[in-house]
């Protein structure tokens, strides 16, 4: 590799490397973290439908029949994100997991923003100065709203 590029795009092509590697391992770990108790590990001899049915004993509903019994029963998708359970649901897990997209795309976006329009910030533009502060919100909501999810409570020596 070192014939055909030069030694320092080299290296700082193995910087980012190694950081988007470190990067990875810290989202997924985080995600992780957030999972239902159950799924962490699959019970052997289950189905693919028992294993994601509920423990309530709706193994014989559809997904999209538990998704209308849960609105039918009033708990509104913003109730459950402002008062997340007690322990991990499937519910909180798939909040986490967009958050985590969320935060993703925002660290791109601001990556972009400082990177290519850099004079744009030195110069106090208002539309750059505005992206960022809306990004800056968008970042502190995720964060939040990913602390605010239960943990699982099953220890795992890499969590």
């Amino acid at each position: 590799m070192a014939f055909l590029f030069d030694l320092k795009a080299l290296v700082d092509m193995m910087s980012i490397g190694t950081l988007l590697a470190y990067s990875l391992v810290a989202v997924c770990v985080l995600i992780l973290r957030y999972q239902p108790d159950g799924s962490l590990e699959r019970r052997p001899g289950t189905g693919e439908r028992d294993y994601l049915s509920s423990e309530e004993g709706e193994s014989d509903l559809t997904e999209s029949e538990s998704h209308l019994n849960m609105l039918k029963g009033g708990s509104s998708t913003l109730q459950t994100v402002l008062h997340p359970p007690v322990s991990p649901s499937e519910h909180s897990s798939s909040v986490v997991n967009m958050s985590i997209g969320v935060l993703v795309l925002v660290v791109c976006v601001v990556s972009y923003l400082t990177t290519y329009h850099i004079s744009s910030i030195l110069g106090m533009e208002v539309w750059i100065l505005a992206s960022l502060s809306v990004c800056l919100l968008i970042f502190s909501g995720c964060v939040l709203m990913v602390y605010r999810q239960p943990q699982t409570s099953k220890k795992v020596s890499f969590m």
